[in-house]
């Protein structure tokens, strides 16, 4: 847990979206759990799985204008 929310940390600026990318990680990870070829590549899988939500959520920060702008 401590290595995807440092990964989270580097990614993200909320707690709440380090939150929401690690629980979309474990979701997708669960679902997917038999793709992973071989054991000692888990961690690699599961990092990888927990950045590319990272990227999903600064692209969905992106395209939100804040309230404020209008």
């Amino acid at each position: 847990k401590l290595s995807l929310y440092k990964v989270g940390r580097s990614y993200l600026k909320t707690e709440d979206d380090i939150a929401d990318a690690m629980q979309e990680t474990i979701l997708k990870a669960y679902h997917s759990i038999h793709k992973v070829k071989e054991n000692h590549f888990f961690k690699t899988w599961l990092t990888r799985i927990m950045i590319n939500e990272c990227i999903n959520i600064l692209r969905k920060n992106q395209r939100m204008i804040p309230v404020e702008e209008f």
